[in-house]
């Protein structure tokens, strides 16, 4: 069915009527009507979020602020999910929004002006840290997605999910190389606690250090690989050993 919505026009939703999909709902299928028949009022469009296990998606901090607005979000873990999503663009008036890609408007005015005087007042910090991940990252900014988590990794309105580029890497395809943004949790203590060493000293390894960690815990949260787990697992050995006093 769902490969009909891919190579057919769609035009009357006949078979996406007929799709079934997992969501935050709960832990049995759902149609696009009964989500739709769901939705609070306030919410405009349906959310989607594609990985590679039910698991991975259910804890995904991309879901945070949504949850916390009582928003749900189809869980799409099918291979076919990244080739339909192009075309399945809306159902009944409702837009499908891919809610690990660009910018998510789920703040109100006050939220938003609050973050947005935020970013300006760490734009030296931020652009520190996109500076020493230059290879990896087109941005660092505050996110208006996050409510518990540190950080997530969030990729262009019109790129390639990550979920996409691992299955195209796997069929021997060349994919150029992808920068993506992180988006962090402005209230989170590591922020606040970056900034305080920043402000301290703009040129401390430390900052790009936690740069470091921050993107390879992002990177796990949506089911990547490390790009140098043997870093990664450096970074985290020497964090520990400062952590409880145990340097010589």
């Amino acid at each position: 069915l769902k490969e009909g919505i891919y190579h057919g026009e769609d035009e009357d939703q006949r078979i996406s009527e007929l799709c079934l999909f997992r969501s935050t709902n709960g832990e049995g299928w759902t149609t696009l009507k009964e989500y739709i028949e769901r939705m609070p009022e306030g919410q405009e469009a349906i959310y989607t979020i594609t990985g590679p296990a039910l698991k991975t998606l259910e804890s995904s901090p991309h879901l945070e602020a949504l949850r916390a607005k009582g928003y749900e979000v189809l869980l799409l873990t099918d291979a076919v999910d990244e080739w339909i999503l192009p075309r399945l663009t809306e159902f009944d008036g409702k837009p499908l929004r891919a809610v690990e890609k660009g910018a998510i408007d789920l703040e109100d005015d006050e939220q938003k002006k609050a973050r947005e005087e935020q970013q300006e007042e760490h734009k030296e910090l931020l652009g520190a840290m996109c500076e020493s991940l230059a290879e990896q990252l087109s941005e660092v900014r505050f996110s208006g997605r996050l409510a518990e988590s540190a950080a997530v990794l969030v990729s262009g309105e019109n790129a390639l999910s990550p979920q996409l580029e691992r299955m195209l890497k796997s069929q021997g395809q060349e994919i150029p190389p992808q920068k993506r943004i992180l988006e962090l949790n402005a209230s989170h203590p590591i922020v606040r606690g970056l900034k305080k060493l920043y402000d301290v000293d703009p040129k401390s390894p430390r900052v790009g250090e936690v740069t470091e960690l921050l993107y390879g815990q992002a990177l796990l949260g949506e089911g990547s690989e490390l790009e140098d787990p043997a870093r990664f697992a450096k970074l985290v050995t020497d964090l520990i050993v400062e952590s409880v006093g145990a340097k010589a």
